[in-house]
C-alpha cells in the first residue's frame, strides 16, 4: 500500500507544473495504475486519499479527463473509496466527478453504499 500511495502522489505532483499552471497529459497505463490502486487496497484510506488527490489533479487536463472517463474501472473504484470513507474522500470525489462532467448524485443514491 505504501508504494501505491506514494506512487499516486508522485504521479500527481509530476504531472502538474505549478510554476506554469499546466497539467501534463498522462497515458492510459498511469490512469489505470491509480484507479487499480484503490481496487487493490479496498480498506486503505491512505491509498484512497492519494488516488483521489492524483485523479483530481490530473482531471485539470482535457486529455486526462477523457482517459479517466473512458477507464472501465474508474467508477467502481470511486464507489469503493466513497463507500469505505465518505467523510474522508467524499469531497474530493465530488470535485473529481464535476471535473469529469459526471453528476455526483449517484454516490449518494447508491443503496449499496
Amino acid at each position: 500500500p505504501m508504494i501505491q500511495m506514494e506512487g499516486c502522489v508522485i504521479l500527481g505532483n509530476l504531472a502538474v507544473s505549478d510554476a506554469d499552471q499546466f497539467v501534463h497529459a498522462v497515458g492510459e497505463k498511469e490512469i489505470s495504475a491509480v484507479v487499480n490502486g484503490i481496487l487493490a487496497n479496498p480498506e486503505k484510506l491512505g491509498v484512497h486519499e492519494a488516488a483521489c488527490f492524483t485523479l483530481t489533479r490530473l482531471a485539470s487536463s482535457v486529455a486526462n479527463v477523457e482517459l479517466i472517463r473512458s477507464n472501465s474501472t474508474a467508477r467502481v473504484s470511486l464507489e469503493l473509496a466513497f463507500g469505505q470513507n465518505p467523510e474522508k474522500v467524499g469531497n474530493n470525489i465530488v470535485i473529481l466527478l464535476r471535473r469529469l462532467k459526471f453528476d455526483p448524485s449517484w454516490l449518494y443514491s447508491n443503496p449499496s453504499l
